[in-house]
């Protein structure tokens, strides 16, 4: 009587089959209590497993942990994903499909022959690729803040998580990115990458958003030549975006379109323009950048006569 059983998914037979003589002097192999590890990655073809028989085998069944899937031809299990394949003096096979998670544990083609029981079995070992479930939403901070974020992972074995900064590399690992007192140039878009070398690796992005006062970076100027085009700009970096006023001898508002003044605003500059300079234009112009923080920084223009300009804080 020749009996074992084995995973189509491995193809390999055990090196613990063994030989012996029966009471009426025939030789027979068959697999006892041997127990192999099978591991299998979700998404694949239905797992098949077969026990291989012979006439003097009685009675043979297949079990999940101590759950019995099916005796010989009766389906004890409820579970539709699991059928019988093939019973033949022969071959005892069964199928899952759609195999999960919880389709892990021990195995066991169980058989009885004239003489005695015998079981042999296979541990499936379920691989589940690694994936992000949770993961914090975009975050809005003022400068200074704590910043607190969480990228909850899941998968088999266990995947490890790494936090990146898109920016300058800097990594963090676990689950939790703790940053304290966040400051401007920490802002900008941090990436969750997890893995667990069953799959390829899955990953989220969430953008950190630091709020923080203008400050005005640069100034720029042309001579006021008299009849000439001439123009002052200043720049400045805010979040959220600053928003220009400009004033004269530090009372006055400018208005674009009046007494020949044009007013340019951008995201990060405001250009004033003279389009015809005149010694009325002469005086101190001043650059006012603010946003919803009610902060500001302020630079001062100085026209004078001679063709002159100084630029001062």
């Amino acid at each position: 009587m020749r009996s074992k059983m084995f995973s189509k998914e491995k193809k390999q037979e055990s090196p613990d089959a063994f030989r012996e003589k029966n009471t009426f002097g025939t030789t027979m192999t068959w697999m006892t209590e041997t127990l192999h590890r099978h591991s299998l990655f979700l998404l694949l073809p239905p797992l098949l497993y077969s026990c291989y028989i012979d006439q003097q085998v009685t009675r043979v069944a297949w079990l999940n942990r101590s759950n019995i899937l099916y005796a010989g031809n009766d389906k004890w299990s409820i579970d539709l994903r699991v059928q019988l394949l093939q019973y033949s003096p022969s071959e005892f096979s069964i199928m899952i499909s759609h195999v999960d998670v919880y389709d892990e544990g021990l195995y066991t083609c169980s058989f009885q022959t004239q003489d005695k029981p015998h079981t042999s079995q296979v541990y499936l070992i379920v691989h589940v690729p690694a994936r992000i479930v949770n993961i914090s939403s975009a975050v809005t901070v003022n400068e200074g803040s704590n910043v607190n974020l969480l990228c909850l992972a899941v998968g088999k074995p266990e995947p490890t998580v790494i936090w990146r900064q898109l920016k300058d590399g800097f990594t963090s690992e676990g689950e939790y990115l703790e940053i304290s007192e966040i400051n401007r140039e920490q802002a900008g878009e941090y990436e969750c990458i997890t893995a667990n070398g069953v799959s390829t690796q899955d990953s989220k992005h969430v953008l950190i958003t630091v709020n923080y006062p203008p400050i005005i970076t640069d100034v720029k100027d042309s001579r006021p030549l008299i009849g000439k085009t001439a123009l002052l700009r200043c720049e400045a970096m805010a979040v959220p975006a600053a928003e220009f006023q400009w004033f004269k001898d530090d009372k006055h508002r400018l208005i674009s379109g009046s007494d020949g003044l044009q007013i340019q605003n951008e995201r990060t500059r405001s250009i004033l323009l003279f389009t015809n300079v005149t010694t009325r234009h002469y005086g101190n112009y001043t650059c006012l950048a603010s946003n919803s923080l009610g902060s500001y920084n302020e630079f001062q223009h100085a026209f004078t006569q001679g063709g002159e300009t100084s630029v001062c804080m």
